[in-house]
């Protein structure tokens, strides 16, 4: 049949065939290549994700085990323990407070770390027993040093038992496991990790162990972040889930719910995936990607593994729509193929022969050469086309081929007009892109994390400074920076990189050019098409004109510290702006904390040197008085003798003419007294206006440390103070700290009036500051433990066994969401008053504790109480000195009288309420002397 046929059908069915043939292998091998290559490509992308979260994993680690070596090398632990072993053979009390000094010491060691470390759940210093000798907890909003009354032993523990016998350096890693509390699970469920190191003596025998319990979250968090193709799994080195998409099947050992790797797959597969290395392994058309993670670098025996499960659905989908668009593009070839072979089966069949040859080369798998034209007709043209069609071929098979080696930037030199080729052209686009993506990622993060370290680093401005722009220039590659800083209400250059000093200024006001723009709107200032003479940096030959220009202001969330100045020869690209600003906050939060610090230690310093001389004054003025007392105490002396004389002379009048030069000579001695006297009247009016002078400068440093008016009226709804000094100095003071979620405010009463009265409160108002404001805690018993052993400290009351103190009341206000305030208070022997709509005011009595002065017990403590105050609530805070108000018949006014005037006034506003509180104490006084300073406090809730 096929010989009965004519020769142009003959032709159009070889054609066909041969179009079809060529279409559906091009097709077919395209889509291979570019289906592996996306496959190969979707695998390389999750091991470099799964590597990247191990590595932060890992890097998370380390420094955590870098802690914990670092707090068992602790030159203070060292001391402690010496100071132990000293117990062991000398038990005076200068021993014992030794010990317990370095104990204290150790302690805020500890507690400063977990502060700054939110990872530490628990930092521990346990004896050769296991007793805990040492213990600070964080449960991630507050960090707790925990009673001595309070610590357990742990000598049977696994951990301690494993530690205690390690060697010197030698860490213990404890397994990623659901803490634990007096035997049972805590819930909700708190992952835990704990490293631990034996401490040794001088001697090198084994005195305890350092041990941290670490929040496991980070770990976890960074697994299930990001997820890429398939399912991210955390397995102990057993195959128990220790992370599962499926909650129900985590820690299998702990709850003993028997959930494993090889309970969902078989144990052959299971056992490959828990091997530690890094592995891809292929599984009933599944890809398996698994790698190990260390706790311990140098012990590769305890690991977890990591791994992923990438389903073959989840690739397919990624081929799918390049499989149709070659479908699509394969049936338009066939179609125009057709109509080609159509008009082209009617030329002579000699061409035709030839390309018949070809065609069947082709189709054997090879690529045939170029075919030469001899005839410009349908058929030269036809052979033409095919020769094109081999030439793409060619090269389309070349692309494909680098693609799946990676070569990203591989040219397509083939007609851009046709389908396939703009397939594969997107395809690269998007690879290339992709990559660009995970550059930019890791540069970001990388450059965000060194400029952490650098600013870490240094604790002054000036050495941040000169470092901070040198490695802005290198690292951004930029080829002007200028860095301005806050100071007294202008910018001042800190320093600057590739900028002649000419060309700078050195301060500039807040809203000149800009810098000073930037700083005042608080926004970032983009110029990326500078003029060629704007902007330019010269070097010894020649001067390279500046392209764009990026301001940016360095701002934290509640002020600016200064701006950051960049230009450079080309366009900023977004995520670099993005990096900077970025940057900028880091060092904006660096300079305001070493500011805060700055300023704490320069007050500090001025109180102390005010308060020596205010002593060395003190000291003179005393021996005047006992010289002035030694002079009268003669004269009253003289005149007696002079009266005596006088008896005589009456008596005896003949002798007094004898002794008549006796007496003129006792004349001249008491003229000589009375001159002596008028000039120590002198010296005591010169030093009595000395010592007036001081006190006004005292009064002016109390008055710098005192709640301004605007500060409590910012804080409250409404208040009123009443603040009366019984001298121009009062032993009085009120303190106020605001956050974000609570209002602090204290009212203290110091021991002394005057001068020392004055710098107790500077005292008090410090240690308040540091432990609310530095270390953050808002807790109001432990507060006042810390303001009771400043004073101690700072008094050296241990030693002398002063009785100089304070008492005090601090609130904390906690507004909740139901509208409700909720208020935790300390108190020690003072009262606080409150009416909350009641028919009558109630009466909160403080504990019979002072803060400072003599202790006898090893620690004292304050509690904190707590209760919930409804909208409308009024509270006064008062000292005893409004309690102590006499009388004409030195009666006090006492808590019954207090109440009695409150009861009268408690539903007027507080001006009234103020102005009858004043009234009835000046009507219960009636011109009485004051005896001790007067202080109440009105809050409305």
């Amino acid at each position: 049949m096929f010989t009965n046929l004519t020769i142009r059908r003959k032709l159009t069915l070889f054609i066909s065939v041969l179009l079809i043939v060529t279409v559906v292998s091009s097709i077919l091998v395209a889509n291979y290549v570019v289906s592996n290559t996306l496959k190969n490509q979707a695998l390389e992308n999750a091991r470099n994700e799964m590597h990247t979260k191990v590595e932060f994993i890992s890097s998370y680690l380390d420094a955590l085990r870098n802690d914990v070596r670092v707090l068992s090398q602790s030159l203070t632990l060292q001391k402690l323990l010496d100071a132990q072993i000293q117990l062991q053979t000398d038990t005076s009390a200068q021993a014992l407070e030794n010990y317990e000094r370095l104990k204290q010491s150790l302690k805020q060691d500890y507690y400063t770390l977990s502060n700054v470390r939110k990872s530490f759940m628990q930092l521990r210093y346990l004896d050769h027993t296991g007793k805990e000798v040492i213990r600070v907890d964080n449960n991630r909003s507050v960090v707790k040093i925990i009673p001595d009354n309070q610590l357990q032993n742990k000598g049977k523990s696994d951990y301690f038992l494993k530690t205690i016998q390690n060697k010197p350096g030698q860490l213990y890693a404890s397994a990623l496991n659901l803490n634990k509390e007096q035997g049972k699970i805590e819930i909700p469920y708190n992952p835990v990790i704990r490293y631990a190191l034996p401490i040794f003596d001088k001697a090198n025998q084994v005195r305890g162990i350092v041990i941290a319990n670490i929040y496991a979250n980070v770990v976890l968090e960074q697994v299930q972040s990001e997820l890429g193709l398939g399912q991210i799994y955390l397995t102990d080195q057993q195959g128990y889930y220790l992370y599962h998409p499926n909650a129900n099947k985590q820690w299998g050992r702990d709850l003993k719910t028997q959930e494993k790797l090889s309970k969902d797959y078989n144990q052959a597969l299971a056992k490959k995936l828990l091997k530690a290395s890094s592995k891809v392994i292929q599984h009933n058309g599944n890809f398996f990607i698994s790698t190990s993670i260390y706790p311990l670098k140098n012990d590769k025996q305890s690991y977890w593994v990591m791994l992923e499960k990438i389903t073959s659905e989840s690739i397919q989908k990624k081929t799918n729509t390049l499989s149709n668009t070659l479908l699509a593009v394969g049936v338009v070839v066939l179609v125009l193929g057709f109509l080609f072979t159509y008009f082209f089966s009617r030329t002579f069949t000699r061409p035709i022969q030839y390309l018949k040859k070809n065609i069947v080369q082709l189709m054997q798998g090879e690529i045939p050469t170029a075919i030469d034209i001899h005839n410009k007709d349908e058929v030269g043209e036809m052979t033409q086309r095919f020769n094109e069609l081999v030439h793409n071929i060619q090269h389309m098979a070349a692309f494909a081929k680098k693609l799946g080696d990676g070569e990203h930037n591989a040219h397509l030199e083939v007609s851009s007009q046709m389908v396939l080729v703009e397939a594969l052209n997107k395809m690269k686009h998007s690879l290339s892109a992709n990559k660009m993506d995970t550059e930019i990622r890791k540069w970001t993060g990388e450059g965000l994390a060194r400029f952490a370290e650098l600013l870490r680093g240094h604790n002054t401005m000036e050495e941040v400074f000169e470092e901070l722009t040198n490695e802005i220039a290198k690292y951004l590659g930029v080829h002007w920076v200028c860095l301005y800083i806050l100071q007294d209400d202008k910018l001042v250059l800190a320093n600057f990189y590739g900028v002649s000093k000419e060309d700078t200024k050195e301060e500039l006001s807040l809203r000149d050019g800009l810098v000073g723009q930037a700083f005042y709107k608080k926004e970032p200032i983009y110029i990326n098409q500078l003029s060629d003479n704007f902007l330019s940096v010269n070097s010894a030959t020649i001067s390279v004109p500046m392209q764009s220009l990026l301001v940016v202001p360095l701002k934290t969330y509640d002020q600016t510290e200064g701006v950051l100045e960049l230009a450079h020869t080309r366009h900023f690209e977004q995520h670099e702006i993005e990096f900077i600003e970025e940057l900028c906050s880091a060092i904006a939060v660096t300079i305001a904390s070493i500011r805060n610090k700055e300023h704490i230690n320069n007050m500090l310093e001025q109180a102390q040197e005010y308060t020596h001389k205010l002593e060395t004054q003190e000291e003179e003025l005393r021996q005047n008085l006992e010289e002035i007392a030694a002079t009268q105490e003669n004269l009253a002396n003289q005149n007696a003798e002079l009266k005596k004389s006088e008896r005589t002379i009456k008596e005896q009048n003949k002798i007094l003419v004898n002794q008549e030069s006796v007496l003129r000579t006792n004349m001249e001695q008491l003229q000589q007294v009375q001159t002596e006297l008028e000039q120590r009247n002198k010296e005591i009016a010169e030093q009595h206006k000395l010592i007036q002078s001081s006190i006004n400068y005292a009064t002016n440093i109390q008055k710098a440390i005192l709640p301004s008016q605007t500060e409590l009226t910012n804080a409250f709804r409404d208040y009123f103070l009443i603040y009366k000094p019984k001298n121009k100095i009062s032993g009085d003071f009120y303190w106020l700290h605001k956050t974000k979620e609570k209002t602090l405010v204290a009212l203290i009463d110091c021991t002394g009036h005057g001068v020392p009265g004055g710098f107790m409160s500077l005292i008090g108002s410090n240690l308040l500051n540091q432990i609310v404001i530095e270390n953050q805690n808002t807790v109001p018993g432990e507060i006042l433990e810390y303001v009771h052993n400043g004073i101690r400290k700072l008094l050296r009351q241990s030693e002398k066994n002063g009785g100089d103190g304070m008492v005090a009341s601090l609130c904390s206000f906690e507004p909740q969401p139901d509208g409700t305030t909720l208020l935790n208070y300390s108190s020690t022997k003072q009262f606080i008053f409150y009416h909350n709509g009641t028919p009558q005011i109630q009466v909160l009595k403080g504990e019979r504790k002072i803060l400072g002065g003599w202790q006898k017990e090893k620690r004292r403590t304050f509690a904190t109480n707590q209760m919930v105050l409804q909208p409308n609530t009024t509270l006064y805070l008062t000292t005893d000195g409004i309690l102590d108000i006499p009388n004409k018949r030195r009666k006090r006014l006492g808590v019954s009288g207090l109440l009695n005037v409150l009861e009268e006034v408690k539903t007027q506003s507080f001006d009234l309420q103020k102005k009858a509180l004043i009234s009835a104490i000046n009507q219960h006084t009636h011109g009485s002397e004051q005896r001790d300073d007067v202080s109440i406090l009105g809050i409305l809730i």
